[in-house]
């Protein structure tokens, strides 16, 4: 059963859960979050009924890389550590490749 919460307590979790995105993909070999002036980085966290969550993270990956391995693996490791630190459970994961760079 969901729980009304305010606007405020929304935008701790939201935090919270970005801090744990941002972990999780840094620990990602040949991954980075895209990073923007106005923002650290480009995640975007929707609140579902039911204590669930919908997550697009836009990145960039190293050259070389196989995008679709690469883009799983993301996908499985921000799933695993918001479950895993958080009561949300991940309805989807959207992970966008926006460049590639060489490193």
């Amino acid at each position: 059963m969901s729980t009304i919460v305010d606007k405020k307590t929304l935008e701790v979790f939201q935090d919270v859960i970005v801090k744990i995105i941002t972990e999780a993909v840094d620990d990602i070999k040949g991954v980075k979050l895209v990073e923007t002036k106005k923002t650290k980085s480009n995640i975007v966290i929707d609140f579902l009924p039911s204590d669930r969550v919908d997550v697009t993270l836009l990145i960039n990956v190293d050259l070389g890389v196989v995008i679709p391995n690469i883009v799983a693996t993301v996908q499985e490791r921000v799933i695993k550590e918001i479950e895993k630190v958080t009561k949300y459970k991940v309805h989807s994961a959207n992970v966008t490749v926006v460049g590639v760079e060489n490193d």
